[in-house]
């Protein structure tokens, strides 16, 4: 009868890069190497062609709809007239750069040295 030759203890099997391919371990109890994850893409700046940085895209660019129901913190973000919540129109910059919901109406802005533009949600 033919005598075995005793065994070698487990070597893990290394990748390309000299790592230790996942899953093989060692009988130490070490990692099998780095883990890799995905980053996730950095989000795109997108121009507000000079509206006040806001979550809710609002800009003067004429991207997307008028705003005709903003969002009840929109103040927080843009500088409201006294009465902005008594306007029955759409979201305006007026000329000294308060926003009203008076859009569309006759004399809106008119305390506020007229119109400026449009705001819109997109």
């Amino acid at each position: 009868m033919r005598s075995r030759r005793p065994r070698r203890p487990h070597r893990p099997r290394r990748t390309h890069g000299g790592h230790i391919a996942e899953g093989t371990g060692t009988d130490s109890g070490e990692e099998a190497g780095p883990k890799r994850t995905k980053r996730s893409p950095t989000p795109k700046a997108v121009s507000l062609c000079g509206a006040p940085a806001n979550p809710y895209g609002y800009n003067y660019c004429g991207r997307g709809s008028r705003v005709c129901d903003p969002k009840p913190d929109i103040c927080a973000y843009f500088d409201c007239i006294g009465n902005f919540d008594n306007g029955k129109g759409y979201m305006i910059e007026c000329a000294d750069g308060k926003v009203s919901m008076s859009g569309g109406r006759q004399g809106s802005c008119s305390q506020h040295g007229g119109n400026r533009r449009t705001v819109y949600d997109g």
